[in-house]
């Protein structure tokens, strides 16, 4: 790659575009609209449910925080594509903003959903198909917010709706 040309995600990423092994013979950008190789296999590698991306653009969207953009005009350099793509690997740590390093093999891989609650929430970019640990704890803490007896003795969760004092009691 000429020194002076970035792809649309060297600014995401701490590393500078460049060539990669993946993708043989390509020494140019390629349009982020025509990147539509397979995830699923990717996905389910990663322990994360398979329709939480649809295709390969998405998911180099979500890995760099960008979930709302289309990308149609955007470009991705091979060694982004790569890095950012079905080549991504995630490190053997929890990657829940509360739960800190904590080192161990993760139980499930983080949704795109999960992924845009924590950025909501902390401001915190969590790569889609990063690993998590206890999973349902950390969707207690984010979605329920409080424990009561119903009026025949059963304990509910009260789910925070949408933060707006619109509660949903679940048994």
């Amino acid at each position: 790659m000429a020194a002076q040309l970035s792809c649309s995600f060297a600014s995401h990423s701490n590393s500078t575009c460049n060539f990669s092994a993946r993708f043989p013979g390509r020494n140019e950008f390629f349009p982020l609209s025509s990147c539509n190789k397979a995830i699923k296999s990717h996905l389910r590698q990663l322990k994360v449910a398979q329709t939480s991306v649809v295709s390969e653009k998405d998911l180099i969207l979500a890995r760099v925080g960008l979930f709302d953009l289309e990308g149609n005009d955007m470009t991705v350099c091979p060694k982004h594509r790569a890095v950012l793509g079905t080549w991504w690997r995630p490190n053997i740590k929890c990657y829940h903003p509360l739960h800190g390093n904590k080192r161990r093999k993760p139980e499930r891989g983080a949704s795109l959903q999960i992924c845009w609650e924590i950025m909501l929430k902390w401001k915190v970019l969590v790569p889609v198909g990063a690993g998590m640990f206890n999973v349902f704890v950390f969707l207690l803490l984010f979605f329920f917010v409080e424990a009561k007896i119903d009026t025949h003795g059963i304990t509910c969760l009260v789910k925070n709706d949408t933060g707006l004092g619109h509660r949903t009691i679940i048994r």
